[in-house]
């Protein structure tokens, strides 16, 4: 067993700091439950000054997620005395679905309450979808008035429930609400009684609206080359995110949840075992907890990310090992503490694999006609970079028509891109784009022009422009948004950019795909990205 001592975990943090720059930082190492140290560096607030320090509240984000999955296991488990004659907690939390969501998603679809606690209902991100609806990265979003309206565009699904994994904020959102209307108490409430109070969270709290944190700092945009601005955030959420929390209080979360490890039938020991897939395959995700590697170990734990917050909580269960990373900036918080769990275990870095040259083949754009979803590939030396699920990702090559990485298989064969996401149960045969010689899609350009409507989701687009430039600007319940700037990719396909949105990060590109009559006019398009796929738009 390795030994982990105060020292080597004080030089980890250090050294973590330095690679992961920023205003400001705070982490800590536990073994066993119990405490090894704590490192806190930078700036709570650098215009004015303040320090950081192991008491400074940050938003948490989707840690919170796991914190809502146990007060529904404890609720199902410890009813309160007043709704014990009433029968299982989860089976009434079911029974609600059908009058907080629309038949098309409820009635004879097999959606379980467990299907959103793994992300595996189908259901889009309604984060992502709030680009469709119209809003900018700083409109405010209301749980009382718009959350409703977000629910009922809710009409159909990504895929078939239990039959794939989409992170989806939305699920969350659906529990929380859920649970409020079956035990009549605010969700908060709930949380701070069954989890903040049991693992000695004092100053922990679920404050919805992300603009009114309390305490003094702030979260920061940007880099050092471009510079840090303090980043401004409106929305409200409740369930998904909203948990506001310091160091010191996930010191104790981490004490707590190593606890509840040990408890056969504990949450944490339910939310340790995944779901298979309807049709075979591991997920890799359980109760607002995603199971993955670091080099070799198997780890539990989830990120959290808010415009100028980034944070990760991890847990080794073979070595009882837990590292939390809370920053007010923007630097990867998952790779950091990966970083630190390889220093500590020993694990030495990878080592880059043997030169291996790319075929031609790999480069250029791709479609799935399946999901309607594009992908982008750059060749470069050894790897490939996919583009696909709103950023980018480096895969190591295995030969040079084959990569592959823990969460990605390619494979490359003529015109044929072939993609298998196993955590996602995803698989693709994606078709190449053919480009048009110049890049420029013109004279299709002006026949694309103009206003088309989504009966589903409620919303419009209007695609304008000229010189080889297309915006697109989205009218929906929650205002008129902001132009986006549009990308050519070749036959009838482009991309839209997205880079900042109302969550963070962003959904990223949207594929736009156009259908024509025979007499080449547009009739309609085909809108979406990852998180939110296929929405069909009709000219209007």
């Amino acid at each position: 067993m390795v030994s982990i001592t105060p020292q080597a975990v004080r030089q980890a943090l250090i050294d973590m700091s330095g690679r992961f720059r920023g205003p400001g930082g705070a982490a800590a190492v536990l073994k066993d439950g119990e405490l090894v140290d704590t490192y806190v560096w930078g700036y709570a607030d650098m215009d004015k000054g303040v320090l950081m320090e192991s008491t400074t509240p940050l938003p948490i984000c989707s840690i919170s997620k796991q914190m809502l999955c146990a007060t529904l296991h404890d609720l199902n488990e410890n009813p309160p005395s007043e709704m014990v004659a009433k029968g299982e907690f989860k089976k009434r939390v079911q029974l609600e679905m059908s009058t907080l969501l629309h038949p098309g998603i409820v009635k004879d679809t097999g959606l379980t309450v467990d299907h959103l606690c793994d992300n595996q209902s189908g259901i889009r991100d309604y984060w992502a979808l709030g680009t469709l609806f119209g809003a900018r990265p700083v409109t405010h979003y209301s749980i009382s008035k718009h959350n409703t309206l977000a629910l009922d565009a809710l009409k159909s699904f990504q895929f078939e429930p239990g039959n794939g994994y989409s992170y989806a904020n939305t699920n969350f959102n659906i529990l929380a609400r859920l649970i409020e209307r079956v035990t009549g108490r605010e969700i908060g409430d709930l949380i701070a009684e069954r989890v903040f109070e049991r693992a000695g969270m004092k100053t922990a709290k679920l404050i919805p609206d992300a603009s009114k944190r309390p305490g003094p700092g702030t979260g920061y945009e940007g880099d050092e080359l471009r510079g840090y601005l303090p980043a401004e955030n409106n929305i409200e959420w409740a369930g998904d995110a909203g948990i506001v929390a310091s160091l010191e209080d996930m010191i104790a979360y981490e004490k707590y949840f190593d606890q509840h490890w040990t408890q056969s039938s504990s949450w944490a020991q339910s939310a340790g075992t995944t779901v298979p897939f309807k049709s075979g395959g591991k997920s890799g995700y359980r109760m607002g907890l995603v199971h993955w590697d670091v080099q070799d170990v198997p780890v539990i734990g989830h990120s959290g990310g808010l415009r100028g917050y980034k944070l990760n909580r991890l847990y080794a269960p073979s070595h009882r090992l837990s590292i939390v990373v809370m920053q007010n900036h923007m630097a990867n918080a998952v790779t950091a503490s990966e970083y630190v769990m390889g220093k500590l275990l020993a694990k030495p870095e990878v080592v880059k694999p043997a030169s291996i040259k790319p075929s031609e083949l790999w480069a250029g754009a791709y479609l799935d006609d399946e999901s309607k979803l594009s992908i982008v590939i750059v060749s470069n030396e050894s790897s490939i970079t996919i583009s696909m699920i709103g950023g980018s990702e480096t895969i190591p090559l295995t030969s040079n028509t084959t990569a592959q990485s823990t969460g990605i298989h390619a494979s490359i064969v003529a015109d044929t891109l072939h993609i298998f996401r196993p955590m996602a149960n995803f698989t693709a045969a994606a078709r190449r784009i053919k480009q048009s010689p110049t890049g420029v899609p013109d004279p299709n350009l002006a026949r694309v022009q103009g206003s088309y409507r989504c009966d589903e989701i409620g919303s419009t687009v209007e695609f304008v422009g000229e010189g080889g430039i297309l915006y697109a600007s989205f009218d929906g319940f929650m205002g008129r948004g902001p132009p986006h700037l549009m990308r050519y990719l070749g036959e009838d396909v482009w991309l839209m950019a997205c880079p900042r949105g109302m969550d963070a990060p962003a959904p990223g590109d949207w594929t736009i795909v156009v259908h024509r009559h025979e007499n080449g006019d547009v009739e309609g398009v085909t809108i979406g990205c990852w998180l939110a796929r296929k929405l069909e738009f009709k000219r209007i």
